[in-house]
């Protein structure tokens, strides 16, 4: 395999196509509903902070937070995380399912 190094660098960034959706209306995060999202791998409990739009619930945001080795510590941490990153702390805000327009079937 051989590399063409005749091509010059220039330190130029992409489109940033990938992260496209966060930057233009990132306000959606601050009015999310936050959620955890607790599994076990490698022997480890990783909670991770899941950011679900009110408006429109197909924006998501999924971020790790931690790694623990009991189940129960994860999840004492994760609602401590939890309420922490969202603005409503008592959970009120909850997504409306009814908009993906899911089949029943």
């Amino acid at each position: 395999m051989s590399f063409d190094f005749t091509t010059p660098m220039n330190n130029v960034l992409g489109t940033q196509e990938d992260m496209a959706f966060v930057a233009p209306d990132a306000t959606w995060l601050h009015d999310s509903e936050v959620k955890t999202d607790i599994i076990l791998q490698n022997g480890m409990w990783q909670v991770f902070l899941v950011f679900v739009g009110l408006d429109s619930p197909l924006h998501l945001f999924r971020r790790k937070i931690q790694s623990y080795s009991s189940q129960k510590k994860a999840q004492m941490f994760g609602e401590i995380y939890r309420r922490s990153a969202a603005r409503d702390e008592r959970g009120n805000l909850k997504t409306d399912m009814s908009q993906l327009d899911l089949p029943q079937n």
